[in-house]
């Protein structure tokens, strides 16, 4: 007779076990899927560039996925081509840029911004210069007399005009 007790005993306590157990799902699901870390955005490898030149870029960061693009929203002319030697710390990219001045670059995945740096970029003229009737070079023009200016610099496209003054 006890031990027909002792049995009723230990059911008692299991079955709240199984009916926990059941509740959870019987522990049967599988592992939760670990969430991907978040790329992070470092720094541009140069931090001025020249206006009209192709210049190649190197963009530091972590955990950085693949399919990335590049965007210059200051900038309407402005393009950038990433380059496929992307890795998951460095995203290439080739830029050019029309507008002078500090030009933020967007690091985008699909439609998502993922971070941004900035660049610096100079005017890629160096030099003017100009001829009138009354000056061989750079002089003062007199009122009147048809002026010569030459432009100098990288990527102008043959810049020079003649002005009346």
């Amino acid at each position: 007779m006890q031990r027909k007790k002792f049995v009723e005993f230990r059911w008692s306590l299991v079955a709240p076990l199984i009916g926990l157990l059941a509740a959870c799902g019987g522990g049967s699901d599988p592992a939760p899927t670990p969430l991907a870390p978040t790329p992070l955005i470092g720094a541009v490898s140069v931090g001025e560039v020249v206006r009209t030149v192709s210049t190649s870029l190197e963009i530091s960061g972590s955990d950085l996925p693949t399919g990335l693009s590049v965007t210059v929203p200051g900038d309407a002319k402005a393009s950038c081509l990433v380059s496929a030697g992307t890795s998951t710390s460095s995203l290439k990219a080739a830029c050019q840029f029309n507008q002078l001045g500090a030009q933020t670059l967007e690091i985008r995945s699909a439609a998502k911004l993922l971070g941004s740096v900035s660049v610096m970029v100079k005017s890629n003229v160096t030099g003017v210069s100009w001829t009138s009737p009354s000056t061989a070079d750079s002089g003062t023009v007199k009122f009147g007399e048809s002026v010569t200016f030459k432009v100098a610099g990288v990527n102008l496209g043959g810049c020079q005009a003649t002005c009346r003054l």
